[in-house]
């Protein structure tokens, strides 16, 4: 969940702390009309990355290392994945080691493409589920741990102007991104005093999901994505929508 944030944070925090009225050391300024301009948002974002994952309060700038999301519920209904799941107290740590492979800005278009890898994921949460993958039966409430390593992600993500008062804000109208996982393993623990026939996932599932990674995986990307895509770009607009456009990026 965590690639888009970390990105199109960094975009928007640039642009909020441009309003400031003495600008942070730590803020690099990108101008659009220079033609190393994505070089620039680059560097800023890397300047900002120990912040992001602390928070910038002043900012209204929640911290995201971990990144904690209170609760998540998840359906889906069809041939291969039927499943009715609440996830609460969602945990995912290492968003703080992001890297980012490659950035391109459209002005003309209002789009950014970008590439980033996430070099491992810790993911831990309650979860309460209900439903099936492919034949094996997922039943059950526990902790969940899962760990993700060589998280790559394609984004493409577009805008739009509105306007308020005579001046322009951006407003991301459309995220897609393509996430791929290199590696996993899940872990379902039992609550603690409870059986756990009766309370969490057998072993029996936690085996062939451990052993059919990339078929799982494949089968659960576009609930991965779709979160990703709902959550981060209501983030990303709250932050956008503070600050005018030509402050975010002066000409």
């Amino acid at each position: 969940m965590q690639p888009r944030l970390f990105l199109l944070l960094g975009v928007a925090l640039v642009a909020v702390s441009t309003t400031a009225k003495k600008l942070p050391d730590y803020i690099q300024k990108c101008h659009r009309s220079d033609p190393k301009f994505d070089a620039c948002m680059i560097s800023s974002i890397e300047s900002l990355r120990t912040r992001l994952g602390r928070g910038i309060p002043q900012l209204q700038v929640p911290g995201y290392e971990p990144l904690v999301i209170p609760a998540l519920h998840i359906d889906r209904n069809n041939e291969a994945l039927e499943v009715s799941a609440t996830l609460e107290n969602l945990k995912v740590a290492g968003g703080s080691k992001f890297i980012i492979n490659d950035l391109k800005t459209n002005f003309d278009g209002l789009g950014l493409k970008a590439k980033i890898t996430l070099p491992e994921l810790q993911v831990v949460t309650d979860y309460d589920v209900n439903g099936r993958l492919l034949v094996v039966p997922l039943t059950g409430k526990g902790v969940l741990e899962g760990t993700f390593k060589q998280v790559t992600a394609d984004l493409q993500v577009t805008g739009k102007f509105t306007e308020r008062k005579n001046k322009k804000y951006l407003v991301i109208d459309n995220f897609k991104s393509d996430v791929k996982v290199g590696d996993s393993k899940l872990k379902f623990l039992t609550p603690s005093g409870q059986a756990q026939k009766q309370t969490s996932i057998t072993s029996a599932s936690t085996q062939f999901i451990n052993g059919n990674k990339d078929q799982v995986l494949e089968l659960i990307k576009p609930i991965i994505e779709d979160t990703v895509n709902e959550l981060f770009t209501g983030i990303a607009n709250r932050v956008l929508q503070s600050v005018p456009y030509d402050d975010l990026v002066p000409e």
